[in-house]
């Protein structure tokens, strides 16, 4: 037994270990990426920005953990930490609620839920990281908590509860303020511990629900009163401005909404990588074979069907609510559903599939290729990005700082098998926001590119009477990076990257 004990010990040590070594190159890398390179030059519009979002909480807890100055290193380290003191957490209350027999299969779960690929997309904005790494241990704590009180394994005495609920609700409302989809975290753990409870044709208490849910609706709202106030009529891209419903045609919002549940379930790009879809299956499988049960009571079945269509849903909850097609980086539900179903019925059915085990792990070993290949991206991006950004602050040293700059075309890096461009990952600063009705646009995260490079500001335009004057100077120069790309007229200087 104490042999036993200590290989379990030994290969929860290794995940760690793995997962620090999979994920420590890209949060602790001095890349320059889109939403970095102002706390390089500017951190204190990075910071008001946070503040106008109504994330208020993000900017205290960069003060305190002094991030309010670029340090990657510091940044990525505490996120590996908080990542590796919640997933003991996840470990210690999934031990509780779910009781598998076999230490093998919190292993295995481990692995596939911290060397999802979705992680490397929270990585890439390092400077976020480390306040929502804290907010991920505040609502696994806040989670198992509560649902070891609603399911009666754990009593308080009605004082106890009663401080103790009111200490819930702060808890809640921090994670809120740091990063508002750190709810759906909450959200699915609760239903992965309801799932594994119910599965044991136990029962949980109404009132105890009520309670969770009116705490979610005033965290909320405590939420929206802070995002007015903060951001005092400004134009911010807070929660509210992000929701499609009412704005866009109805038509639209579901064909979004489908769009992404269609993605998730073909597992299309790193992104959407996951075992979600046999997840689901094997889940659907159990839930019949339990519901059959004989002696199972309705209130059991109930709590059955509901946590079951929660771990079905939750993983598009930020699209239903907002309508639209949603970014990774506020994914929390899809790697834990798809780490746990799959796991979950290796334990309710004795763990005697080798197959599903097997795939199990070749899905592990996928995933950790997957974040390698968003790295491997993520360094051929930023090497074209310092390169060009170099080269043409030299140019621009020779020309007159006060004429307006223009920058007219693209740059993108070049793909292959061993790169993937998705999301934020394999996008030049020089084709962030390009589009061809525009062909300056590329000026704006350009000009920030520079300042993060050189320490110096830039006057980059990108609209107005000047664009067509500098396409017709573009038309008669070399594009970049052949001599001569950039070039002084009288009025502008143009930035020649490609032909429109």
């Amino acid at each position: 037994m104490a042999k036993k004990k200590t290989v379990c010990i030994l290969c929860a040590a290794a995940v760690i270990i793995l997962f620090w070594a999979v994920f420590l190159p890209l949060v602790t890398s001095s890349n320059l990426r889109m939403d970095s390179e102002r706390m390089i030059h500017h951190p204190e519009i990075a910071l008001n920005q946070y503040t106008r979002e109504g994330r208020i909480a993000l900017g205290w807890l960069l003060q305190l953990f002094g991030l309010n100055r670029w340090n990657p290193v510091l940044s990525g380290i505490l996120w590996l930490s908080f990542m590796t003191c919640g997933g003991l957490l996840l470990y210690a209350y999934l031990k509780k609620m779910a009781g598998w027999n076999q230490p093998s299969l919190y292993i295995l779960f481990s692995l596939l839920y911290m060397l999802s690929p979705i992680w490397a997309f929270h990585g890439y904005f390092v400077l976020q990281i480390a306040p929502i790494g804290l907010g991920m241990v505040m609502t696994t704590l806040l989670a198992g908590e509560d649902m070891l009180l609603a399911s009666g394994m754990r009593k308080l005495s009605p004082a106890l509860r009663a401080c103790r609920e009111a200490a819930a609700a702060a808890l809640l409302c921090l994670p809120v303020l740091i990063y508002q989809a750190l709810i759906v975290h909450y959200l699915t753990l609760a239903a992965v511990f309801l799932f594994c409870h119910a599965l044991r044709g136990r029962k949980v208490s109404p009132r105890a629900l009520l309670v969770i849910a009116l705490r979610l609706l005033v965290c909320l709202a405590v939420y929206s009163i802070v995002s007015r106030v903060a951001r005092a009529g400004a134009d911010a891209a807070n929660l509210e401005g992000q929701i499609h419903w009412g704005r866009d045609s109805l038509l639209h919002c579901l064909f979004r909404i489908i769009q992404e549940a269609g993605a998730t379930v073909l597992m299309y790009g790193s992104r959407f990588f996951s075992l979600y879809t046999p997840g689901i299956v094997l889940g659907c499988i159990l839930c019949v074979r339990r519901w059959k049960e004989p002696g199972r009571s309705r209130e059991s079945r109930l709590l059955l069907a509901a946590s079951g269509i929660g771990l079905l849903l939750l993983p598009f909850a930020m699209a239903i609510f907002l309508g639209n097609v949603t970014v990774p980086r506020a994914q929390f539900a899809l790697q834990l559903v798809g780490a746990f179903l799959p796991v979950c019925f290796l334990a309710e059915t004795g763990g005697r599939s080798r197959i599903l085990r097997a795939v199990c792990l070749v899905a592990a070993a996928l995933q950790v290729l997957l974040v390698i290949r968003l790295i491997h991206t993520d360094n051929v991006r930023n090497e074209l990005d310092v390169t060009a950004g170099k080269r043409i602050s030299a140019g621009l040293d020779a020309c007159s700082p006060e004429k307006p700059i223009v920058f007219i075309g693209v740059l993108q890096p070049e793909q292959s098998l061993l790169t993937e461009k998705t999301d934020v990952f394999g996008r030049s600063f020089f084709e962030w926001i390009y589009t061809e009705e525009n062909p300056a646009s590329a000026g704006v995260p350009a000009g920030r590119l520079l300042s993060a490079l050189t320490g110096r500001e830039y006057n980059i335009v990108f609209d107005g009477e000047i664009i067509p004057a500098a396409l017709e100077a573009a038309g008669t120069m070399p594009v970049y990076p052949d001599s001569g790309f950039i070039a002084e007229t009288e009025s502008f200087t143009v930035v020649h990257l490609s032909d429109v």
